[in-house]
């Protein structure tokens, strides 16, 4: 039996600290993202560990470490709109760490529950009985993070542009839904994909990237998930040192740890 890792994550990290960090991380052009424009987010669990600076500590311990933070009257006032705005030229958003909050409700795995209602997720995950209904200013929230980071560039700021997918019909919560990596359809797409594969294909990268790109998988996650294998498969063919890292990567072995736990729980 494995032995449990302890002492990985500082659940003393302020409000205000995550924030810095989160902005640092994910918004800052001198960033682990560089110049590249914002138009998706991980918030899964590992890279809110890289995110707010807490090496060897386990997917459980940054999640309680990372909701720590909010209560559910917080959540509510800012994802409803109910807040006031900070201003814009401020060197952090103010309320950024909500928005990562929102793209974690679709990108964790864990403390969610099996649904995909976005309203039931968030509410399970804040340990709130019954789905959250405040969300009504999710999108207008997203919209302002875009707004200010544009002024801050305007200023002369190492910002990178955040560019929004498209809501569609989900009027209040879609950008949240659509921005995150990885979306829970594309979760339970890959989750397929790899069942349907032995271990020793899906533990090779080069294996497994040569599987997935026969014709049959086209289109078959969203562009997210399809950018992110391009690039892992291209970093593959250039011999990348640092793929073990990558996002795509990383998804893979999520999934392929749950698909083992499952065999292992039904013997």
């Amino acid at each position: 039996m494995p032995t449990p890792r302890t002492g990985g994550a500082d659940a003393s990290l302020s409000s205000s600290e995550w924030e810095r960090r989160l902005t640092a991380h994910y918004l800052r052009e001198d960033g682990p993202f560089g110049v590249s424009p914002l138009d998706w987010i991980d918030a899964t669990p590992a890279e809110l560990a890289l995110a707010a600076g807490l090496p060897g500590a386990s997917d459980e311990e940054v999640q309680a470490a990372f909701l720590k933070q909010f209560s559910y009257w917080s959540v509510a006032g800012w994802l409803d709109g109910r807040n006031a705005l900070p201003a814009s030229d401020h060197d952090v958003p103010g309320y950024f760490r909500y928005l990562v909050l929102t793209a974690f409700v679709s990108a964790t795995e864990q403390g969610a529950g099996d649904t995909r209602d976005f309203r039931k997720r968030l509410g399970e995950l804040l340990g709130h009985i019954g789905a959250m209904q405040a969300v009504g200013g999710v999108n207008r929230l997203w919209g302002e993070l875009a707004a200010w980071s544009k002024a801050r560039r305007a200023a002369g700021h190492p910002i990178r542009r955040v560019i929004l997918p498209e809501p569609g019909q989900m009027r209040r919560i879609g950008v949240a839904v659509l921005i995150a990596f990885p979306a829970w359809r594309d979760r339970q797409i890959l989750t397929n994909i790899l069942a349907s594969l032995s271990p020793t294909v899906r533990g090779s990268p080069h294996r497994l990237a040569a599987e997935l790109s026969r014709p049959q998988y086209n289109g078959a996650c969203s562009p997210n998930v399809a950018a992110a294998f391009d690039d892992f498969a291209a970093g593959l063919v250039a011999g990348r040192a640092d793929l073990a890292d990558h996002r795509f990567w990383r998804l893979v072995e999520s999934v392929s740890q749950r698909l083992q736990d499952g065999r292992q729980g039904s013997d």
